[in-house]
C-alpha cells in the first residue's frame, strides 16, 4: 500500500515538473505572440471626435487593404427614406478644400456625402469651401493606416436609419477609368488626378435594437459619380477594380453612452 502511494506521489510530482518545464520552454513563444498582439493594436490610428452631448457612441474601424494609399473619407447618417441627418466624420482636406496649403476644389472626391449634405459653397459646388460650422466638430485628420474613428450622435427624431461611409483615392486609374476616359469632362480630365470613383459602404440600423452595444460589418453598395456631378449611388461596380481593395473591412459599433 505504501509503495502504491509512493508511486502515485512520484508520478504526480514528475507530471508537475514536466508541466513546469514545458511552460518554461513556451515562455519565449508566448512573449512573441503577446508582442505581436500589442503591435497589431498599435498599428491602428485613433481619431477621437466624441462630444459630451452625444447619447450614442458610434465607432468605426477600418482595416486597410492592399490598395490603401491615403484615401479620403466621409461618414454620415441618413434617415430611413434617405434624408441627410448629420456628418459623423469628414477628412479635413475635404471640409476645408485645402490641399498642400492651397485651395483645391475636389467635387469628385466624396460626391455622395457632399450632395446628401446638400449645402452649396459660394462657387456653386456642394463640396465645402474653407470651413463650415456644421463640420468643425467632426473634421479629422486623414488616416494613413488602419484606423478607428470614435464619434457619436444624439440620434434625435429617428428610429430606423442608415450609416454610410464613402472613400475615394486619387490617381488609381485602370482600364475603365483612364486619364482620358472622359475628355469632355472638365473635372475628370481637367485635373487628371481622379481615377476610379468613390465607393460607398452602408449599414441599416434600428434604434430600438441599441439597448446594448451592437457591432456591424459595413457592406459596399455602389460608387459615386466619376466627377461628382450628382449624389447618385451607382450600384453597378463593373469597371471598378483596385479600389475595391482600398479597405479590407469596415466595421461600426454603436452603444448608448453611460452617463453615470
Amino acid at each position: 500500500m505504501k509503495n502504491k502511494v509512493f508511486r502515485n506521489v512520484v508520478f504526480i510530482s514528475t507530471g508537475i515538473i514536466c508541466l513546469g518545464f514545458l511552460v518554461y520552454l513556451l515562455i519565449p513563444y508566448l512573449n512573441i505572440i503577446f508582442r505581436f498582439e500589442q503591435k497589431t493594436v498599435s498599428e491602428y490610428q485613433t481619431i477621437s471626435l466624441k462630444s459630451s452631448n452625444s447619447l450614442y457612441e458610434i465607432d468605426f474601424e477600418l482595416k486597410k487593404g492592399k490598395s490603401f494609399q491615403y484615401p479620403l473619407f466621409a461618414a454620415w447618417i441618413e434617415d430611413s427614406v434617405g434624408n441627410y441627418v448629420e456628418t459623423l466624420y469628414i477628412s479635413k482636406t475635404i471640409s476645408t478644400s485645402i490641399f498642400n496649403h492651397k485651395v483645391l476644389r475636389r467635387p469628385e472626391s466624396l460626391p455622395c456625402w457632399s450632395h446628401s449634405r446638400n449645402i452649396k459653397a459660394e462657387d456653386g459646388l456642394y463640396i465645402p469651401l474653407h470651413s463650415a460650422s456644421d463640420l468643425d466638430a467632426v473634421t479629422g485628420a486623414t488616416p494613413r493606416t488602419n484606423f478607428m474613428i470614435k464619434t457619436g450622435s444624439m440620434l434625435d427624431g429617428i428610429g430606423h436609419f442608415r450609416i454610410l461611409f464613402e472613400l475615394n483615392q486619387s490617381f488609381d486609374w485602370n482600364d475603365s477609368y483612364t486619364k482620358n476616359s472622359y475628355p469632355n469632362d472638365s473635372i475628370y480630365s481637367g485635373s487628371g488626378g481622379v481615377g476610379q470613383p468613390s465607393l460607398i459602404y452602408e449599414v441599416d440600423v434600428d434604434k430600438n435594437n441599441l439597448k446594448e452595444r451592437r457591432n456591424f460589418n459595413m457592406k459596399i453598395i455602389g460608387h459615386g459619380h466619376h466627377s461628382g456631378k450628382t449624389g447618385i449611388i451607382y450600384n453597378d461596380l463593373t469597371g471598378v477594380t483596385t479600389a475595391l481593395s482600398i479597405a479590407d473591412s469596415i466595421k461600426v459599433s454603436i452603444q448608448i453612452v453611460d452617463k453615470l
